[in-house]
């Protein structure tokens, strides 16, 4: 179990609970490997991991998610793998389900189920129902393009079937879409419909950011890649986000006041299929940069 975290002294608490959770694991004996990922680190808390009997920790200077996935990876001594977030935990049967279900369909990786919590509610990470199972597992690759199956923590991997490949060069903020995406055009994978983690979604989700519009665009210009020489039947269905992620993007640089980079990736996604109907938007945004301008000269 791989735990990448920045081993902050705020995400002590939490983080023990991850661990907490893992070697607590029913049915199987569960290790976690923990990544300190770059170095802002608590140094008291980093000595506190080395020292932990039950898990092993290695350090890498460079804070970069994907970058500490891969070096996981390559640090693991185990046939089965898969990861875990420090706000997260997995509950008690977890792995004993998901390592039965890889057992029981000779699977390269087996994605399980989780509970999202929100506001106090909680719900399914998708639709457990036998029908949405019965479509997800007909083309996970392309049931991809509607939604994300791939939490961080639902996953179990054989590790001598997975590409060495799988976990580099991905998109900041989409690091989980890029590698199921990946997964699903190279490997064999199963979704099950038991919960086997619980997370909580919080308001100030990195999903309302800048940064993360940003690389919205840039996540799909690579998804776009990546099925043009793996499963160019796919292709299509990412394009026709790309207007709306480009019109999102722009407006999010509107509203930080970079009104002329925004112009830029609104143009952009013009030129996308069904950009059009976004002419509305681009013809705001020009008025409202020449009002900006003009403000700007006559202070």
């Amino acid at each position: 179990m791989i735990i990448c975290t920045l081993a902050l002294r705020a995400r002590g608490a939490s983080l023990e609970r991850a661990i907490e959770s893992v070697v607590g694991q029913e049915g199987v004996i569960a290790r976690p490997l923990i990544v300190i990922n770059g170095d802002r680190f608590d140094p008291d808390l980093r000595v506190c991991l080395e020292r932990d009997p039950r898990l092993d920790c290695i350090y890498r200077e460079e804070a970069n998610l994907a970058r500490a996935h891969t070096a996981g990876v390559k640090a693991l001594r185990t046939a089965l793998f898969s990861f875990l977030d420090d706000d997260d935990v997995l509950l008690p049967c977890a792995l004993a389900t998901l390592a039965g279900s890889i057992e029981s369909t000779d699977a390269d990786f087996v994605v399980g189920n989780g509970i999202i919590e929100r506001g106090g509610q909680g719900s399914p990470a998708y639709d457990p129902s036998r029908e949405e199972l019965a479509r997800l597992n007909s083309d996970p690759a392309a049931c991809l393009s509607e939604a994300n199956w791939l939490a961080s923590c639902g996953g179990l991997y054989q590790l001598d079937r997975i590409p060495s490949d799988i976990f580099d060069n991905a998109v900041s903020c989409f690091e989980w879409t890029y590698y199921a995406l990946k997964l699903a055009t190279s490997c064999r994978g199963v979704l099950i419909p038991e919960c086997v983690y619980r997370v909580t979604d919080t308001s100030d989700s990195a999903s309302k950011s800048l940064d993360y519009a940003l690389e919205y665009c840039r996540f799909l210009r690579t998804a776009i890649g990546i099925c043009r020489t793996r499963r160019p039947d796919l292709e299509s269905r990412w394009k026709e986000r790309c207007a709306s992620a480009y019109n999102g993007a722009a407006l999010a640089l509107r509203d930080k006041g970079r009104y002329w980079i925004a112009l830029r990736y609104q143009v952009i996604g013009l030129w996308q299929p069904g950009g059009f109907r976004y002419i509305p938007a681009f013809t705001r945004l020009v008025l409202d940069s020449v009002v900006r301008k003009r403000m700007n000269s006559a202070g």
